[in-house]
């Protein structure tokens, strides 16, 4: 790639991310969640957001053209899907936030799995999309967890850093995610596979994310439980779900030491 993820990690890891506020629902929420005026309003954003972001992500041709307009495009993305995250979280009626998040994120995982727009029968980007997925659905539901419960005095001032970062790879990833939701749902819109390839590697994120919201969770509850509740809930997993966690951190653990050995390979070349 043309640029490595330290230069990614320069236009989401900033002060800025912090006043966006925390991502909402990767996609709308489903109709009657929210009041029919603020799910005007939403899905007025959503529009806004696919025309002015999306479809000029998606027709880029080339790795360069991608890179160049995703950094003048990040921060009104950023701006704009922060409103409509707001809006949510301000107006969810008779279900909660975790809830919400656990329903759109089981509509992007089976819009995944189904999709033969962006993802071939054999395109492994379609099993590592839908890695990066179940990495920033943890990473949400881990950061419902711990919104209202205040970290350590000792280790405010850390806690606050791996928030930021949190969030940055959140939004990061998110964009990324949105992207190619986008080119499933419009036919026209299927970027070339130099682009593809970028989008999916920028998604990949999600498992960074997920490592530093792990971190600052484990500052508040470690004394409490051996591994995080990763599926919507405060309470400690045990049996089948134990197993699932486990099965997934051994995944999580060899995908991060795959990125981390193709960062160094790349940094090398430059």
């Amino acid at each position: 790639m043309a640029t490595s993820c330290i230069s990614e990690e320069k236009q989401y890891e900033n002060p800025s991310v912090v006043l966006s506020g925390t991502p909402g629902p990767p996609i709308e929420p489903p109709q009657g969640v929210l009041r029919a005026d603020a799910d005007s309003v939403i899905r007025q954003l959503n529009t806004q957001i696919d025309t002015t972001i999306f479809r000029l992500l998606t027709s880029a041709k080339t790795e360069e053209e991608f890179l160049a307009l995703r950094k003048e495009l990040f921060p009104q993305y950023r701006n704009l899907a922060g409103a409509v995250a707001g809006i949510i979280k301000g107006d969810i009626q008779d279900i909660g936030l975790a809830e919400l998040l656990d329903v759109c994120f089981a509509d992007l995982q089976e819009s995944f799995a189904k999709d033969i727009l962006v993802f071939g029968d054999d395109d492994l980007g379609r099993e590592e999309c839908l890695f990066s997925l179940d990495m920033l659905r943890r990473a949400h539901f881990l950061l419902c967890q711990i919104a209202d419960v205040p970290a350590p005095e000792d280790l405010v001032e850390h806690d606050a850093k791996l928030i930021q970062q949190t969030l940055g790879r959140m939004w990061w990833a998110q964009m990324h995610l949105r992207c190619l939701i986008f080119a499933m749902k419009t036919d026209a819109s299927a970027p070339t596979p130099e682009v593809k390839k970028v989008i999916v590697s920028s998604f990949r994120v999600a498992l960074l994310a997920h490592a530093s919201i792990r971190e600052a969770w484990a500052l508040r509850f470690e004394q409490q439980w051996d591994q995080p509740a990763e599926f919507g809930s405060a309470q400690s997993v045990d049996g089948e779900e134990e197993e699932l966690v486990n099965e997934a951190e051994k995944d999580y653990l060899f995908l991060l030491a795959r990125n981390n050995s193709e960062t160094a390979g790349s940094a090398g070349l430059h």
